[in-house]
């Protein structure tokens, strides 16, 4: 049964939550609906689905969703003494006042197992697949641990080896990395439509994109804009949604 929860007006305002699809955020709401007194809940994408989107049709699955929030530190995943997996919003307590609070049955499963705050688990992303294709238009699953981890370090440092005449990063908040992690997962998630992706592969891919963008005149200052005045691009400006898209799509390289 769905509780009577409150979401602040900072809410609105997270620079994580930011980083995530429209859908992931929604799933953020739903959630606080659909855990329990102490902010867990069953993790199963089914019944997350079941609970949160009964009459709306998703343009992800319900599992890369979860993955999302997992990604930003909105809610960790942990593995009961049930083998079922459980999930837990992180800073629930902090955001929600209950005045007549019921124990978690859930947290007792997971401090049975010591597993929770300690070994979180995470949940694959990509389509169920039947057989060795997934259903729909048979494309190929992702390793069955899930997509690689973002390397930040790695994609930073392959900024700075190819766009040198960029601005370098030097600080790297969660705001940033939040984005870096979002576009990482998209290209993961393409790349692993043809084959089991590798942490290799999606390196490659952005060495192929920053090599793309350092054939643009516009993002690297060698004209000027609209006030006159050269427009030099950063990392964290590439990485936002509609920027990343449109350089994928040649638009800031002229005709």
């Amino acid at each position: 049964m769905a509780r009577i929860r409150t979401i602040k007006p900072e809410f609105w305002r997270d620079e994580s939550l930011a980083t995530v699809s429209s859908e992931a955020c929604l799933l953020a709401i739903g959630l606080l609906n659909h855990c329990d007194d102490e902010g867990f809940f069953n993790a199963n994408p089914k019944l997350v689905e079941s609970d949160i989107f009964p009459l709306r049709e998703l343009s992800n699955t319900t599992t890369v969703l979860i993955q999302e929030l997992c990604s930003i530190g909105y809610i960790t995943l942990y593995q009961g003494t049930d083998n079922k997996t459980y999930g837990h919003i992180v800073n629930f307590e902090k955001h929600q006042v209950i005045n007549k609070k019921t124990t978690s049955k859930i947290k007792g499963l997971c401090d049975l197992l010591n597993s929770y705050h300690t070994t979180p688990v995470v949940l694959p992303t990509g389509k169920e697949r039947k057989g060795k294709e997934m259903e729909g238009n048979g494309d190929i699953c992702p390793p069955s641990g899930g997509l690689p981890n973002c390397d930040h370090e790695k994609v930073i440092a392959l900024y700075h080896q190819h766009l040198p005449t960029l601005r370098r990063v030097e600080v790297w908040n969660e705001t940033r990395k939040g984005y870096l992690r979002q576009r990482w997962r998209e290209v993961a998630e393409e790349l692993a439509r043809q084959k089991e992706v590798q942490v290799s592969d999606i390196l490659d891919w952005f060495t192929e994109f920053f090599v793309h963008i350092g054939t643009s005149k516009f993002l690297t200052g060698r004209v000027n804009s609209k006030d006159g005045r050269p427009f030099l691009a950063d990392l964290e400006w590439i990485l936002k949604p509609s920027n990343f898209a449109k350089i994928i799509e040649g638009k800031y390289h002229g005709t």
